[in-house]
This record gives C-alpha cells, structure tokens and sequence, in this order.
C-alpha cells in the first residue's frame, strides 16, 4: 500500500504534464478533463473494499498548472485517506466530489460517509502522513478550509485562481 500510494501520487504529477502537452496554451489544463481522469485511475488503484460510490460534481475550468498538480495530490491523499480508514466496516461507502467556480475562487467539496475520526484525534493535530500531505498542499493553494470529521469526513476549501504560479514564468 505505501508503494501504491507512492506511485498514485507520480501519476497525478504526470497526468497534468501529459494533459497539458495536450492544449495549446501550455500553463493550464482543463481542471474537470484532469480529475475526470485522475479519481478513476486513484480508485482502481485503491478499490480494496465493495460498494464505494464516487459522485463527481466539476465545473469545466482552465487552471494553471502550478495549482492544478497541487489540488491532484490533495486529491490523491484524500481519496487514499478515504479508502484506507473510512469503508473498513461499511459496504455502502459513498464519496462526493463537487468542484465550483466563483468570481475569481475554486470552491470544492470533499465528502466521505464514512465515520470521521476517532475521539480525540484531529484533523490539525495528527500526524499521519496522509494528514500533512492535505494540510501542506492546502498551504501551497493558499486555501481557506473548512473540516467536519464528527460521524464524517468533510473538507470544504476555496483558493484564489491565479494566472501564474508564484515560482513561475508560467
């Protein structure tokens, strides 16, 4: 599993070079073209228990890559957290992806039924390493968030779309 999560994180790098190699303007992809791939390809690799439905809810958008490869492995790692802790014991999993686009913000919605975390651990305070790979992608996309994780695991983050990346000519 660790390899596989590994090697899940190299495809959502390589899935935005291979897209944006695809489009004429060579600093963005299409966003919903990009998860539309990426969550089936994470699942496939991570589907170890039954049932688990993914509802997708994206928006058509061109986002810049250096914040299209960031919100992939944020995706990757929740996808990943999700199936690895959430459905051990349910076989009615259920995940909800919804993806909007406000004024100049990306809004997103991450959704899983499974049953949030245990008494005592936070989403703040622990130290898995799946946890600070959400936080630290979370950081570099400058996002606002929102986290419920009593009886669920629920992320709501909006980030500012930019032009550029910040380390950027692009």
């Amino acid at each position: 599993l660790p390899l596989q999560r590994s090697i899940n994180r190299i495809h959502s790098i390589a899935m935005v070079h291979e897209l944006m190699y695809q489009t004429e303007k060579l600093s963005s992809i299409n966003i919903k073209s990009y998860l539309d791939k990426l969550i089936p390809a994470i699942e496939k690799t991570m589907q170890i228990v039954n049932g688990v439905v993914i509802n997708l809810d994206l928006e058509d958008f061109q986002l810049n890559i250096n914040q299209a490869i960031p919100l992939g492995l944020l995706m990757n790692e929740l996808l990943t957290n999700s199936f690895k802790y959430a459905f051990l014991k349910r076989f009615d999993g259920q995940i909800d992806i919804n993806m909007n686009v406000k004024e100049h913000a990306l809004e997103f919605i991450y959704k899983d039924n499974g049953p949030g975390f245990s008494n005592g651990t936070g989403f703040q305070s622990s130290g898995t390493l799946g946890l600070s790979l959400i936080r630290a992608q979370l950081e570099q996309l400058h996002a606002e968030y929102e986290v419920i994780t009593k009886g669920q695991f629920e992320l709501k983050f909006t980030f500012c779309i930019s032009e550029r990346g910040p380390h950027s000519n692009i």
